[in-house]
């Protein structure tokens, strides 16, 4: 699908309710020819510039939002220095979350325009009611990232901490009875698990290749688990940010690897317990008390490297990461591949 989105600027000026009318004449000239479809719709919001539709000010006009308990600058300093060096670190200021009025606003511009997705959505699923087809429509909503929005002093997204990167998740199929029922699972699971999903909707068999695992078995029931660990990859942005961080459903084991003496920059470990601190307050990786723990995290950090190492493509300096973040290769090895790549002085 990809109409001319300015032939509904007129009635939509805002994409998010434009991108809604599109998908509508998308079903119905579907329905029309008697074609199964599989359609996608990717909003441009809630991501910035910060411009909701004026439609919907009403909405959140005079809200007050409560600040998360690791709200602020303080509720970071456990982090590694690495994270200083993104432009999450500025943003906490620059974003306005750092000033009590500011951080109102951003708040309250930011879920007006989750707002406007959310009209836009239910335009959609009216339709697919009207045309007789909501009973044979599967839905699956997501998001490509989440957002700190003043978490542990950080703005925007990208790091690997909770709030940038856990991402809602909501799969409707008619033909399951609870479906559509509000049945929220602890499963571990990642947006490389969709498209596997996908295909097992549509009897497909899934390529051996694939990372991804279908969901169905969760969405038949929400205590089932269909994986043992998540990776979560950062090789994007500025070096002293880039990490791997590795999930096993209770705990979160993160490694940032670059060396930079000058700028007090050492290879740092993070582990945090999701199930008793879920907003990440504590460092646990230098607790004596979780010493099993963090060589656990270790032994399965380590087998994702060999597996990055052994099934990488050659492409966006992917097969690089698959060494620059083995925690067993010397900075001295690591040195090299990033002068090679044009990042270390070479002196």
């Amino acid at each position: 699908m990809n109409p001319t989105i300015s032939r509904y600027a007129k009635q939509y000026p805002h994409s998010s309710l434009a991108y809604g009318a599109a998908s509508i004449d998308f079903i119905q000239e579907s329905v029309k020819a008697e074609k199964p479809f599989s359609m996608s719709v990717f909003y441009k919001a809630p991501h910035r510039p910060v411009l909701p539709d004026p439609k919907f000010n009403h909405v959140y006009k005079d809200t007050v939002f409560r600040k998360l308990p690791n709200y602020g600058r303080k509720a970071g300093e456990h982090f590694s220095q690495h994270v200083k060096f993104g432009r999450q670190y500025p943003r906490f200021e620059e974003w306005g979350y750092a000033n009590e009025q500011t951080y109102q606003q951003a708040l309250r511009k930011y879920h007006q325009l989750i707002h406007g997705i959310d009209q836009s959505i239910g335009l959609v699923l009216d339709e697919l009611e009207k045309q007789n087809i909501a009973d044979n429509t599967v839905i699956i909503f997501a998001s490509d990232n989440g957002y700190f929005n003043g978490s542990h002093g950080l703005g925007s997204k990208v790091l690997p901490y909770e709030e940038g990167a856990r991402v809602p998740l909501i799969i409707y199929d008619p033909r399951i009875k609870h479906s559509g029922k509000m049945r929220i699972t602890q499963s571990l699971t990642g947006g490389v698990d969709i498209s596997a999903t996908i295909l097992d909707l549509a009897n497909v068999e899934k390529p051996k290749t694939w990372d991804g695992v279908s969901l169905l078995p969760i969405l038949q029931d929400n205590k089932k688990q269909v994986r043992t660990s998540l990776p979560h990859i950062q090789v994007w942005g500025p070096e002293p940010t880039r990490n791997l961080a590795l999930l096993d459903g209770r705990y979160k084991y993160i490694y940032w690897y670059y060396q930079d003496e000058a700028l007090g920059l050492t290879p740092t470990e993070e582990l945090y317990d999701l199930q008793n601190d879920p907003f990440e307050l504590t460092n646990i990786a230098n607790h004596s008390t979780h010493s099993q723990t963090l060589k656990n995290m270790r032994k399965l950090y380590d087998q994702q490297i060999q597996q990055w190492q052994h099934q990488t493509l050659n492409y966006n300096e992917y097969a690089e990461y698959g060494h620059l973040l083995n925690r067993d290769l010397s900075w001295s090895e690591k040195l090299k591949i990033l002068q090679i790549k044009g990042i270390a002085d070479k002196s």
